[in-house]
């Protein structure tokens, strides 16, 4: 089936190419992307297999990338990739640890920064989270801030006395 095909090109790939980063990469994207398609919280397994489809997508998408870090550790994508993925499957020690590994080679990188806000928020840990979420702004550009702050995408088509009015009020019990 698919998953076997898909396995034996990264095979191939990985024998033609054992020293490439980039074909550790793309093999992780794809396995991700299955990954987050999938995430249901159904996994689906294979007639005899003891492993979901889900669970071997995450295992390759954690392998793959890790490898791709191990072989090129300033390819950024990957360490933001691994911290998705960190993030999707709830473990904040490891999401942590990806952006400071990231951080230690790109100390002002603003992603890395707000992962690591996450992941202490993740934990519980607002005032760590909101030190990280402090650098992470710090770092963002004024195109970039603009675009964070607009509301635009989100209040097309609506009037700015719309935006003004309040979502509930206690005398009327109703928006």
């Amino acid at each position: 089936g698919f998953w076997q095909n898909a396995e034996r090109a990264f095979r191939q790939a990985a024998a033609a190419h054992p020293r490439s980063a980039e074909a550790a990469y793309w093999a992780g994207h794809r396995a991700l992307e299955r990954f987050l398609e999938s995430s249901t919280g159904r996994p689906v397994r294979r007639s005899g297999e003891p492993q979901s489809y889900l669970e071997q997508d995450l295992e390759l998408a954690l392998t793959c990338m890790a490898r791709c870090i191990e072989l090129d550790p300033d390819y950024r994508d990957a360490y933001y990739r691994l911290g998705l993925v960190y993030h999707e499957i709830a473990q904040s020690d490891s999401l942590i640890q990806v952006a400071r590994q990231l951080l230690a080679r790109y100390p002002n990188d603003k992603d890395a920064e707000l992962f690591c806000g996450i992941g202490h928020l993740m934990k519980g840990e607002i005032r760590k989270a909101d030190e990280a979420f402090d650098r992470a702004l710090a770092e963002v550009d004024y195109e970039e801030r603009r675009a964070m702050e607009s509301v635009d995408p989100i209040a097309k088509g609506v009037r700015a006395d719309q935006l003004a009015r309040p979502a509930f009020t206690m005398q009327e019990g109703k928006a």
